[in-house]
């Protein structure tokens, strides 16, 4: 966990597995996507986390290599849109 600045938090999870095919990042956060096959699962997980993550006001991006892993991000605002200003 690390702070950019007084009024944002950012958050990073990376692995050193397989990594993601460059042609599924941009599909990563659809509902249902899974390169996963023969496994339990729906497909769902990070289409979840990124609703959630948008509706805090924040953002999530993914980085990933074939063979060296994976790295999410994700930036929140430390108070919600509309949330006091003091």
């Amino acid at each position: 966990i690390q702070g950019i600045n007084r009024s944002t938090l950012q958050i990073t999870v990376a692995d050193t597995g397989h990594g993601i095919p460059k042609a599924d990042l941009k599909r990563v956060f659809e509902p249902f996507f899974s390169t996963r096959q023969g496994h339990a699962g729906t497909g769902l997980g990070l289409s979840v986390t990124y609703g959630l993550v948008s509706e805090m006001g924040g953002d999530i991006t993914v980085a990933s290599q074939v063979g060296q892993g994976t790295r999410f991000t994700i930036t929140l605002p430390l108070r919600p849109p509309g949330g006091p200003s003091t």
